[in-house]
């Protein structure tokens, strides 16, 4: 059976989990905005945060829009950071 075939069967197979104070932050191409489904929001209680980057899919991870993302994302961690912000024991 081939790789594509093993991707096929898994896929048909699978169902996704819902996950108690699961927070989901989705990145979107422009074009596949319209595309989004509220599929995700099953598996949250929490309303799902979407993101959409104002360019094609195929052109997302290239300059200048790479850069755009990154920084979407890089505000995204460091909001999860403050708002989880763990305290770590310290070593006496």
């Amino acid at each position: 059976m081939s790789f594509i075939s093993h991707f096929y069967e898994a896929l048909e197979r699978y169902t996704p989990t819902a996950l108690p104070g699961l927070a989901i932050t989705l990145f979107l191409s422009s074009e596949w905005r319209w595309k989004y489904s509220s599929t995700l929001e099953k598996l949250t209680e929490m309303p799902v945060q979407v993101h959409e980057v104002p360019v094609y899919h195929d052109n997302m991870f290239v300059e200048p829009w790479i850069l755009q993302l990154a920084t979407e994302i890089d505000q995204c961690l460091q909001e999860a950071d403050l708002k989880y912000e763990v305290s770590l024991p310290t070593k006496s």
